[in-house]
């Protein structure tokens, strides 16, 4: 039976305490609960807490100085706040002295089991996380491994200058190819774009007629070509092969590498599979990292036309270690990243889920955008730009004050001006994940007006970013289109009559012209 969460409670009035206690025992949690701030700190110190839900204005030491203190003792604790009033400079206070989440007077008590409960799920992820780091680090070791072999390899080939001017040449060229390739695959962490260009360097140092890379799909137990070139190469990608069944299919199967003079003549593949093989000639070796097959790659006869020779395989095999590491990099990068994008999509999606005249508005805002940029004929990697933009345009509201967004009357001037913070806090928010560093330019001009009248920085024209300019059309639709406190939705005409009018004063013309023709044509269901 897995440990109970421990939870403690500070709180100078004893009701609260009460109540907290007897809410979150229900929940099966074990709680203790103080009433002076000294009291808990002295018991954190000695118990093994996991969590600590102090009031902001506590006797003797009020709330931010016992969560800095507490987190000097216990790292890992989670801090939630408990008050009577919020802001975003007390919000942001709280969060900069360690804070996960603040939970507002009086207390709700299904919003205080959300709280607690996410607070916690948080610092699971942050754990797994930092579990994930310590691969990536681990993996970067087995890669200065591989470099530090290299760097032996050339120390041996100067150190053996007696050898004759053919198989210096030949060793040197190969150390070449290995230095090459594990240069950029040491610094690429895209994993389509690592396979491409190493597709690429192999092909073009060692002249290769065609070289293809398929990785394993477990769920299918087959190889996929993820990457080709040379004669109809690319036409192969996307290509299924059994494990198993073909050259390839017996090298995963085994993790074997293969050198074959005249593939029609060698009885381990008389079934080959497919009619992709154009000669005799062929190596194939399986590419490996930590002990896990990730895939298999080929290389298809030389453009010399002569046969693969026993240093030719050696040098595959030797590139094919350093790859299988590089590939098994870029997964626990790419995993990283997914897993830090969840983590501050939780953040907005909490945030609209809190709201029914919000609800969904992201992904709207995301499916619009998507749209118009494929009319535009924008790059996929661009179009990856918007869909994370989309998701995490308005992140930034979660700093402003919960009444003012759900204010159901005309805002005061300051209460404007609160709401027009919410880009830059956005952009701040994000600012710590670097594989967002140019999303978080997007989520920071969202509100640009193309005559230079928006906010924050009132840019104009096309000093606005070309995304933003499409987000900014999705985004004033969808507000309009969508039950507000303050008003109805309305219809989908009225709104584009809207967006007519604004062409070239608040919106982009040529964006604008895309989105009004695809919305004339018939756009696909959204939300």
């Amino acid at each position: 039976m897995s440990k109970p969460v421990r939870i403690a409670i500070a709180d100078d009035e004893e009701k609260i305490c009460e109540l907290l206690e007897t809410v979150l025992a229900d929940e099966g949690y074990s709680v203790d609960t103080y009433s002076y701030s000294l009291e808990c700190l002295s018991a954190i110190r000695s118990g093994d807490y996991d969590m600590l839900i102090t009031d902001l204005k506590m006797p003797v030491m009020d709330g931010l100085d016992l969560a800095a203190r507490a987190r000097k003792v216990q790292p890992g604790l989670v801090v939630v706040v408990v008050t009577g009033y919020a802001s975003v400079d007390s919000a942001v206070a709280a969060l900069r002295a360690g804070f996960d989440d603040y939970i507002m007077k009086p207390l709700d008590i299904d919003e205080l089991k959300e709280v607690v409960a996410r607070a916690l799920e948080a610092r699971r992820l942050r754990k797994y996380n930092e579990q994930l780091i310590e691969q990536l680090r681990g993996a970067n070791k087995e890669l200065i491994r591989a470099k530090q072999h290299l760097s032996d390899q050339i120390s041996a080939a100067q150190s053996n200058l007696d050898h004759t001017t053919s198989s210096l040449k030949q060793r040197v060229r190969e150390l070449s190819i290995l230095n090459d390739i594990s240069k950029v695959v040491s610094s690429v962490l895209d994993l389509e774009k690592l396979l491409d260009v190493y597709i690429d360097l192999v092909r073009s140092k060692i002249g290769i007629s065609r070289c293809s890379i398929l990785l394993v799909d477990g769920s299918a137990n087959e190889l996929v070509v993820c990457a080709g070139d040379g004669e109809n190469g690319k036409n192969l990608v996307g290509e299924r092969t059994p494990v198993g069944l073909g050259v390839e299919g017996w090298v995963a199967e085994n993790r074997i590498p293969v050198l074959i003079d005249d593939l029609a003549k060698d009885s381990r593949f008389k079934d080959k599979g497919s009619a992709k093989y154009e000669s005799g000639s062929f190596i194939c070796a399986p590419l490996i990292a930590k002990g896990e097959l990730l895939g298999v790659i080929d290389l298809n006869g030389k453009s010399s036309g002569e046969k693969f020779t026993e240093s030719d395989f050696k040098l595959l095999i030797t590139i094919a270690a350093q790859v299988g590491v590089a590939i098994d990099n870029a997964r626990l990068y790419r995993l990283l990243q997914e897993n830090s994008f969840r983590t501050v999509q939780a953040l907005a999606t909490t945030l609209e889920a809190k709201d029914r005249y919000t609800h969904g508005h992201s992904a709207r805002v995301t499916d619009y955008s998507v749209m118009v940029a494929r009319r535009m004929n924008l790059p996929d990697v661009e179009i990856e730009k918007l869909r994370y933009a989309g998701q995490l345009h308005d992140v930034g509201k979660i700093g402003v004050d919960e009444a003012i967004l759900r204010k159901p009357t005309g805002l005061t001037t300051r209460e404007r001006e609160a709401i027009q913070e919410h880009p830059v806090i956005g952009e701040r928010i994000i600012t710590p994940l670097d594989f967002l560093w140019e999303v978080k330019t997007i989520i920071r001009h969202h509100h640009e007006r193309w005559d230079g009248r928006g906010y924050p920085d009132g840019l104009k024209e096309d000093h606005i970013p070309r995304l933003t300019q499409i987000i900014a059309v999705a985004d004033a639709y969808d507000a309009m289109t969508s039950e507000r406190p303050f008003r109805h939705a309305r219809s989908s005409q009225d709104a584009l009559r809207e967006l007519k009018r604004c062409r070239g004063t608040q919106f982009a013309p040529d964006v604008l012209d895309e989105f009004l023709a695809a919305m004339t044509e018939g756009a696909p269901a959204v939300g």
